[in-house]
């Protein structure tokens, strides 16, 4: 496949400028294989034993490396270090736990896309799946915010916090921490914090760093590397994990949109957006498109997940911001739900349409930008692509039926892309969310 350049010409994804385009549509693409059913991502829970990393943990992206002194952590008395993922023995987050009275243990999580955990562990409190609930949590007198909490073991109550600089500076500096959850109100010293914060996030940036280089080695249906065979279609996303180049081509081809230019994941920045992959539609540079994906869990909050990515956009274009979003559809374990915004950076008013899905393995964020003059092409594009996605998603569904099959996902038809399809999450992350936490520049408690 020929490399190109693509020259956007819109100002909400800066990244996209002159990334060199790696996959075209110049041919039809291969027909792509069969998807295999995969057991949804659990939400990792925190381990009150030792962290993975004093077991040897593979590196990241199953590469074999010397464990990074960074994953093992033992920091202003908080201890851990680098966890795996129990089914794939892939790095997963990194977690840091300190040992209260009455029982009690603090822990903190945080995954390669930054995204944080709090949680709380009590042996004996014996919760069931379903006992969710609200938390809050308060450091000193510098921050107060409410959370859900999901039990992520018998004894734990973990607490998502997305992307958060703020929850992570205020516990590194602060002198005293309240947390809430279904379980009662519990107070924690916060002595050691700076040093061991400052420890987790030395040890998600090594992560980060194996996983940059691993992506690149990383073997394409168990051969030789990618980057060996000289196969662009199989290189994963930009975070590590997700849908690779050529199940996005195929995607978008089959949606029917034409003279796409997908960029090379390698050479796509850090942005607040947390782009997988991305693109330009037709060859005037007037569409770019990107995806952002995240691990799914049981259950189906398309919803929710639409509202966090649509809040991630607006950090990064506030300005004259407005949205608006349709009804989520719902079919079989499957979801889609569609949205457009427009705002204003700098003196370049943009619109974005966007589609939310749902799959086998994740949640993806599609959408497609352009100038607010020229909406209607952004929004077309992501109209075919939403359209398409819908369609697959009910034939699937409508095939399990069928089939009579109940529980697990059913395969995808052979003679079509599955639903924004994707291989299986190397890794599963705490939670969901952005940009890295500042590093705390004030001692702590």
């Amino acid at each position: 496949m020929k490399l190109s350049t693509l020259r956007a010409g819109v100002a909400l994804l800066p990244l996209l400028f002159a990334v060199p385009a790696i996959a075209q549509q110049a041919t039809t693409p291969a027909k792509p294989a069969e998807a295999a059913p995969a057991a949804p991502a659990q939400p990792a829970a925190p381990a009150p034993a030792a962290p993975a990393a004093q077991t040897q943990p593979p590196a990241a992206q199953g590469q074999q490396a010397p464990t990074p002194k960074e994953f093992l952590i033992d920091a202003g008395g908080w201890k851990g270090g680098a966890f795996a993922n129990p089914n794939t023995r892939q790095f997963s987050y990194c977690g840091i736990q300190k040992v209260y009275d009455a029982g009690l243990t603090l822990v903190f999580q945080m995954n390669p896309n930054y995204n944080f955990n709090l949680a709380v562990l009590k042996q004996g409190w014996g919760l069931k799946e379903g006992d969710k609930g609200q938390a809050r949590i308060r450091v000193d007198a510098t921050y107060d915010k409410k959370f859900d909490a999901v039990p992520g073991s018998p004894e734990a109550y973990v607490v998502p916090t997305g992307q958060n600089g703020d929850l992570f500076q205020a516990l590194a500096k602060g002198s005293k921490a309240i947390v809430t959850t279904p379980k009662g109100e519990f107070t924690f010293p916060l002595s050691g914090t700076l040093a061991g914060l400052n420890a987790l996030r030395d040890c998600n940036e090594a992560a980060r760093k194996l996983i940059a280089s691993a992506q690149g080695a990383a073997p394409a249906g168990g051969g030789a590397p990618a980057a060996a065979n000289n196969d662009p279609r199989a290189l994963i996303g930009a975070q590590g994990f997700g849908m690779p180049v050529g199940a996005l081509q195929d995607t978008l081809h089959a949606a029917g949109l034409e003279n796409v230019a997908i960029a090379d994941p390698r050479k796509l920045p850090r942005d607040p957006l947390q782009i997988n992959q991305a693109w330009q539609v037709g060859t005037d540079g007037k569409v770019v498109g990107g995806l952002h994906q995240e691990p799914r869990g049981d259950a189906i909050e398309i919803d929710q997940f639409a509202k966090r990515y649509l809040e991630i956009m607006k950090s990064v274009c506030a300005t004259d911001w407005q949205s608006s979003d349709q009804p989520s559809v719902v079919n079989g374990p499957y979801a889609i739900k569609r949205a457009e915004l427009s705002c204003k950076m700098g003196e370049q008013a943009i619109s974005a349409s966007l589609v939310f899905t749902l799959d086998d393995n994740y949640y993806t964020a599609f959408f497609h930008q352009s100038l607010l003059a020229e909406k209607s092409l952004s929004e077309d594009a992501s109209k075919k692509l939403g359209d398409f996605i819908e369609k697959q998603m009910a034939l699937v569904e409508e095939k399990a039926k069928q089939e009579g099959s109940q529980g697990a996902a059913p395969a995808a038809p052979t003679d079509q892309p599955a639903p924004a399809a994707a291989p299986a999450a190397p890794a599963t992350p705490p939670a969901d969310g952005q940009a890295a936490p500042a590093a705390p520049t004030t001692p702590g408690g």
